[in-house]
């Protein structure tokens, strides 16, 4: 690999999203998306290089299109919004088990 830093988010600070914070490589920029301001402290301490309360709306909107991958490790939310935050051609994973299916608006 070489020296470029991607830009990659990591939605949740549960089971899945602390260990993909903890467990994010040295080349890879990561942000941790979190809808609970108690938990920004806990992101920046367990490695995070950015902290976004995604219940804020304009920490929401300056970083639209500013991420190459964001991994989505929350079951409990809607995702359409998050699909502002993503570069065109990137790629958004859900990898949290959403208890019921997940609504997707075609025009953002």
């Amino acid at each position: 690999m070489g020296s470029r830093r991607e830009e990659s988010g990591i939605i949740g600070l549960g089971g899945l999203g602390h260990m993909g914070v903890k467990l994010s490589t040295p080349w890879r920029k990561y942000a941790l998306f979190t809808t609970s301001a108690s938990k920004v402290e806990d992101g920046r301490r367990l490695g995070a290089d950015l902290v976004i309360l995604s219940k804020s709306a304009a920490q929401m909107a300056e970083h639209a299109q500013s991420f190459d991958l964001i991994i989505d490790t929350s079951p409990q939310r809607t995702t359409s919004p998050l699909f502002r935050l993503v570069e065109a051609r990137r790629a958004m994973v859900q990898v949290g088990a959403p208890e019921h299916p997940l609504s997707i608006a075609v025009f953002l």
